[in-house]
């Protein structure tokens, strides 16, 4: 009976291995990656919160700004008030004489506008198509504030909200493994991800622009507290996100120590511009992740964690053979004191509560010891086992 048992747990363990080596993922065919976007259209969209809760830039506030020294926005977005996508804008200079703004449009050109009346302003000079002279604009201010929206939603602990809605619609709900079902049309775990991205500092009480990408090629999904956003875009998609100083996980892209987000309150506005699908698999990492990794592997809280591990198979494996094993006849009797003695330190031990740190390694080797000796007695003399 001991050695059906016996030969029956090697025959699932070993399938059991085999099954968890199977390399499936590594060699199915690749899905083809999803078509890039150039770039974005524009850096906000008529719905989302700045342009719903927040008043349009006017003449007074610009000159109200200069006045009390305060900082003129930094990033603007150009929404016409009939037909038209909005247009990112960098402010370029503002005539307080002339009363005049110049911006400057992604890849566009420059434009010149006059205020015509309060918080309206007509183009007077255009070296962009998408916006012509003559042309009726709102001028929004897209600095984000230190504290998000009222409207915002939480995502692994980060609140985001939309700045731009995609073109393209999400496709059909797929199962995407540990994070339930999603559109297929978005990024999975496995796959990568080309983003344009803007990273500002709000530790000071006010943003100021740090970095900014427009086309940033991140191989594999390690976004830390945005990844769970993230896996819910689509192409074209752009999103804010605040990120608080106490984010634990600030991986940003690529593996630590090739990326990482600074300390501080920072909030990240992301646009997805491609994914690569499965690309974690021909990532390639970089000398001083291999060596991160490896001082990692070689600490003394994994090592001994897997020394736990490989200590319950052990006593799993000792108690089924125990189990088994017949009681032998003339076999010595146990003596009560120590059936007492060993019933005492089960009792002692488990009322220990920290028995995952290094210092509780100890104690879990002597419960296991103890266990096994507890059964070992019951086996051999009869006596019923510690509980």
């Amino acid at each position: 009976m001991a050695r059906r048992a016996l030969r029956f747990a090697l025959l699932t363990w070993l399938l059991g291995a085999c099954w968890i080596h199977v390399p499936g993922d590594r060699h199915r065919p690749r899905t083809p990656k999803v078509v890039r976007q150039s770039r974005p259209t524009g850096a906000i969209s008529d719905q989302c919160y700045l342009v719903k809760e927040s008043p349009a830039l006017s003449k007074s506030e610009l000159h109200e700004r200069l006045a009390l020294r305060k900082p003129l926005p930094e990033r603007l977005a150009l929404v016409p008030s009939h037909q038209g996508a909005p247009q990112d804008a960098r402010l370029l200079n503002f005539n307080a004489a002339g009363q005049t703004v110049e911006v400057s449009l992604f890849d566009c050109g420059t434009v010149q506008m006059l205020e015509k009346h309060s918080s309206l302003w007509r183009v007077l000079l255009s070296d962009c198509d998408a916006v012509l002279p003559g042309t009726l604009v709102q001028i929004y201010d897209t600095t984000p504030r230190v504290e998000a929206p009222e409207s915002a939603d939480v995502a692994g602990g980060v609140k985001t909200t939309v700045l731009q809605e995609s073109e393209s619609a999400r496709a059909a709900v797929t199962w995407n493994g540990m994070n339930g079902f999603s559109p297929s049309n978005c990024p999975r775990e496995a796959d990568g991800v080309h983003v344009a991205w803007r990273l500002w500092n709000c530790a000071q009480g006010a943003c100021s622009l740090l970095h900014e990408e427009e086309d940033d090629k991140a191989l594999v999904c390690e976004f830390g507290s945005l990844k769970k956003g993230i896996l819910t875009m689509v192409v074209g998609e752009t999103r804010r996100f605040w990120i608080p100083w106490d984010a634990p996980d600030r991986r940003f892209g690529r593996p630590v120590p090739e990326r990482a987000l600074p300390a501080g309150d920072l909030v990240v506005d992301l646009t997805v511009l491609g994914i690569e699908r499965e690309a974690v698999f021909d990532y390639k990492l970089s000398e001083e992740t291999l060596k991160l990794v490896n001082a990692r592997e070689r600490s003394l809280p994994v090592l001994a964690s897997r020394a736990v591990g490989v200590g319950i198979q052990v006593f799993a494996w000792a108690m089924v053979y125990l189990h088994y094993l017949p009681p032998q006849e003339g076999s010595q009797v146990c003596q009560p004191d120590e059936i007492l003695g060993s019933r005492s330190l089960v009792t002692s031990l488990i009322g220990r509560k920290n028995m995952c740190d290094l210092t509780g390694l100890g104690f879990a080797a002597k419960l296991c010891s103890a266990q096994f000796t507890s059964a070992y007695r019951q086996r051999r003399c009869g006596e019923p086992a510690i509980v």
